[in-house]
């Protein structure tokens, strides 16, 4: 049998409820391979609170040797018929050694629907759990703080009034060093796989060991599928207890527990290859392969502004609150995840600290990375980037220096594991170079090493005694446009659309837009404070005003052009506003001549190319947590044209490209030759959306890069293309 040891003691978590089944039919009968309990009586010592005695503690005595056979329904496996504490209390009704934390009842003692917990239906059975936590040995005390609606005295009342003195409240004697080993018989490629001591919480630092209280934190997917996975630790009490957890978005498969230490050895136990599960098809209360996750807030692109204003938990995307940052198409993986060390990771006070440790920034792949595979991850660093990392603390753990190492697309130790070979580890900082004997040190790294879909490792190796990191941001490096010329077209929310000199031309001359169509734009449009707001929530109308030509006449190819708007969808309605450019020629069908146009459409969740080629539509959708519609935000469109009809087009939103290029030799058609801008609606549909500017030009096809300093200053707000 194959082992694999990871030594434990980490910070993280989170969890929801979720809830396993019962079977249709019974398991088999096999007696439980569970060592027959010894007991030994431990005073728990004072209450706390009202000065008043805890009950006395009745020691399970090691080892805990678990394999699931005989628990037959879930709800009998979270039950005292199944396996009792020793301890005799009053004031537990229920007595289960193994307490369901979230998964599989709600807090009202009900069954949680649906199940996110259960025994699963094999004729070997195990446990499987996602999105939950249960714990083993937990007893009812007087020093738990129960906080009422949480469920009960064994749920979220860690530390209590234990921490004085360093108290818990369970029956397993942790006090020596011992080991938590299982067999790993299938995992998620989501979420992350936890292991805490005297925590009932979903949070790290509520435990009289604060955060070292979570001795085990690795992603689900490097679990060892066949393979004995073993944990070693020493933290612990006398009177301690176990919990297990997998966050939101994961779930994982064990069989065969033991919970040992040198002097109560469990022997050997049951080769873990080749087990394999059918899961729980037959549960009668349901049950959910994937549990329904927290939604974080979607990551969205650089620049990246990295602080750690919120705590280890909130950090690394395993907390109840979900307020961590999450994969921009996942809300339910988290952005950072650790890959090694992690109970050598503490966040305090608004800053990172970490020694022998390592994490990730925006790793979507879960494995291992390794030379010639590409990397899966959510940052595009195709284009040179800037990374800067504000360090306030640097020391050495011995006599020699110490390194902290910067890698992109490498989540291992070793830099050639990576598609970059070598050149994925970024930069070295050594605790003895002559830059950090000042602190705090911005450390800036430049490169160009990276593809659209990177990600960073950030590393402490073990020499390093401790770094502590304030922030950590990413940015493109500025594209030198001192060379381009740009001739803007503009209409500012100053003045209705068709209102005279609404416009001002690439030649500083003036103009004014015209109805397109019957109904009068006019009465749709109000102007205040410089922002024009457009209004057809009365509906049945279709209210745009149009002009042209925005293409040289006439139209020869290759053709560019570029537009940008800033607009707000104040009430978040479902269709905002639209701005659809005619491009004038024809695409030579001497039966049908057509024009090409591209109708760029503002909504309630996205930004969309209608019906780009005459059926897709190209878009990028947004999270109301991350994205808020009803502020102002710029959309561009860059536009390369070959025929009448050929097209690239590429969409940035507040300067990040969001709708990366796309082609079409079948551009959705308009009449020949039409060649114009229309702005409002043509779709009979309500539309509501305030306009600060509108601006385009046919100088280039130009990148939201290449226009920094390059916007009209007279229009309004245009920070967004203003160097820093």
């Amino acid at each position: 049998m194959k082992k694999t040891t990871w030594l434990g003691c980490i910070v993280a978590s989170t969890a929801l409820v979720g809830c396993g089944g019962e079977s249709t039919s019974s398991a088999p009968d096999i007696t439980i391979n569970i060592i027959e309990e010894n007991v030994t009586v431990v005073d728990g010592g004072d209450g706390g609170g009202d000065g008043g005695d805890s009950s006395v503690i009745v020691n399970t005595a090691l080892p805990i040797v678990e394999n699931f056979d005989a628990a037959g329904e879930t709800i009998n496996f979270f039950s005292a018929a199944y396996k009792a504490l020793a301890t005799e209390n009053a004031d537990d009704a229920n007595d289960n050694f193994y307490f369901s934390a979230a998964g599989v009842y709600n807090p009202d003692g009900t069954l949680s629907d649906p199940m996110n917990t259960w025994i699963t239906l094999d004729s070997d059975p195990k446990i499987r759990f996602g999105n939950s936590r249960w714990t083993i040995g937990q007893t009812v005390s007087d020093l738990a703080e129960f906080v009422e609606g949480d469920g009960n005295e064994r749920n979220k009342s860690t530390p209590g009034g234990g921490v004085d003195n360093s108290e818990s409240w369970g029956e397993l004697d942790l006090s020596s060093p011992y080991s938590i080993s299982f067999c790993v018989v299938d995992a998620s490629t989501g979420g992350q796989f936890q292991i805490y001591v005297d925590n009932n919480s979903s949070s790290s630092g509520s435990s009289i060991h604060a955060s070292q209280s979570r001795i085990h934190n690795v992603a689900v997917s490097t679990l060892p599928v066949g393979e004995r996975v073993t944990v070693d630790s020493e933290i612990g009490t006398a009177n301690s207890f176990i919990q297990f957890r997998v966050d939101s978005g994961g779930w994982v498969v064990i069989d065969d527990l033991v919970i040992e230490n040198a002097a109560n050895p469990a022997g050997d136990q049951p080769s873990c290859t080749g087990k394999t599960t059918a899961f729980g098809e037959s549960q009668s209360s349901g049950g959910e392969e994937e549990p329904e996750a927290v939604a974080g807030t979607a990551f969205t692109g650089v620049p990246l502004t990295g602080s750690f204003s919120l705590s280890f938990d909130n950090l690394f995307g395993t907390d109840d609150t979900a307020t961590f940052t999450s994969m921009s198409d996942d809300t339910a993986v988290p952005f950072n995840t650790v890959t090694g060390g992690g109970s050598r990771i503490t966040v305090a006070d608004g800053k990172l600290s970490m020694n022998d440790a390592r994490f990730t920034m925006g790793d979507k792949g879960g494995a291992a990375t390794a030379d010639a595979v590409a990397p899966v991850g959510d940052i595009d660093l195709s284009k040179p980037y800037t990374i800067e990392i504000v360090i306030s603390d640097f020391t050495m753990e011995a006599a020699e220096a110490g390194s902290f190492i910067v890698y992109v697309d490498n989540n291992t130790s070793s830099s050639g594991n990576s598609l970059h070979g070598e050149a994925s580890k970024l930069a070295t900082l050594k605790t003895d170079d002559a830059e950090v004997s000042t602190l705090p040190y911005t450390f800036t790294i430049d490169s160009d090493v990276g593809t659209a879909n990177s990600f960073i490792q950030l590393r402490a190796d073990s020499k390093v005694g401790n770094i502590t990191i304030d922030s950590v941001s990413i940015k493109y490096q500025p594209v030198d446009n001192s060379d381009t010329v740009v001739t803007w077209n503009s209409y500012s929310g100053d003045k209705k659309p068709v209102e005279a000199d609404s416009l001002t031309l690439a030649d500083d001359s003036l103009a004014t837009m015209v109805d397109g169509g019957t109904d009068l734009t006019d009465a749709y449009w109000s102007v205040a404070g410089g922002i024009a707001s457009f209004n057809t929530t009365a509906g049945g109308v279709k209210p745009y005003a149009t002009f042209g030509p925005i293409m040289p006449e006439p139209v020869a190819y290759p053709q560019t052009y570029t537009m940008i708007a800033r607009l707000a969808n104040p009430n978040t309605i479902d269709k905002s506003f639209e701005i659809e450019s005619s491009f004038g020629g024809t695409d030579g069908d001497a039966t049908s001549p057509k024009a090409g146009r591209i109708k760029l459409m503002l909504r309630d969740d996205r930004v969309q190319i209608e019906n780009f080629d005459g059926d897709a539509d190209p878009e990028w959708q947004w999270d109301a947590s991350s994205f808020d519609v009803t502020e102002f935000h710029t959309y561009q469109l860059t536009v390369t044209l070959t025929s009448a009809r050929s097209a690239t087009a590429t969409v940035y939103v507040d300067g990040v490209e969001r709708i990366a290029a796309v082609q079409t030799d079948t551009l959705r058609d308009t009449s020949v030759d039409t060649n114009r801008i229309s702005i409002g609606e043509n779709g009979s549909s309500d539309y509501e959306a305030d306009v600060d500017w509108i601006i385009w030009t046919n100088d280039g096809a130009f990148t939201a890069e290449e226009l920094i300093g390059k916007l009209p200053g007279t229009i309004g707000d245009v920070s967004t293309y203003t160097a820093d």
